[in-house]
């Protein structure tokens, strides 16, 4: 969100106090807090530029976590942060973890997709907000598989091994980023 922002800027267009609310609160969500740290000094003009626009109060990182978390249907839970390209991905902030293959399964054989990407957030109440992560590969097994499981298995250990500075396990299609799978 915050690179519409910094496109906006370069094109001498500013925003309304609302549109930077939503701006802010939607880059602050998106970020998580563990990255908001690393972001580079651009973004970190450019977000203090839009809360300096906002004229009422931005929901801290908590407050935002609690909207997200509010929907108890599986399926709506599982469609709030769904992108569909040539694979599913979904990202999922939770209270706890909650099976969603089935709704995945569902969506690839609807869609024709090889494999849907979950990547489960479980928040907690209080920062640092975040007690682990964990990513499920759903593959579609109307595929022929010819390798793809294991070479999209490996990519995205390969790929949250480098983001994340550390070594992880690759479990039955699951990957703990943090803390145990409960």
């Amino acid at each position: 969100m915050i690179q519409v922002f910094i496109k906006m800027l370069g094109c001498a267009q500013d925003f309304d106090s609302q549109t930077a609310k939503i701006l802010t609160e939607a880059t602050l969500l998106e970020a998580e807090p563990e990255l908001m740290k690393r972001r580079p000094l651009i973004d970190t003009l450019a977000l203090n530029r839009l809360k300096g626009l906002c004229q009422n109060p931005v929901k801290t990182y908590g407050e935002l976590l609690s909207l997200m978390m509010g929907e108890t249907n599986r399926s709506d839970i599982f469609y709030k942060d769904y992108r569909r390209t040539s694979f599913g991905f979904a990202v999922i902030h939770c209270i706890e973890y909650i099976d969603f293959a089935a709704i995945a399964s569902a969506s690839d054989l609807s869609h024709h997709l090889p494999l849907t990407i979950i990547k489960e957030i479980l928040a907690t109440a209080l920062p640092p907000w975040i007690s682990s992560e964990r990513i499920i590969l759903v593959f579609n097994n109307a595929f022929y598989d010819r390798g793809f499981r294991q070479a999209a298995s490996a990519v995205v250990l390969e790929a949250c091994q480098a983001f994340h500075s550390k070594r992880f396990e690759m479990k039955d299609e699951q990957l703990l980023l943090r803390g145990t799978i409960t």
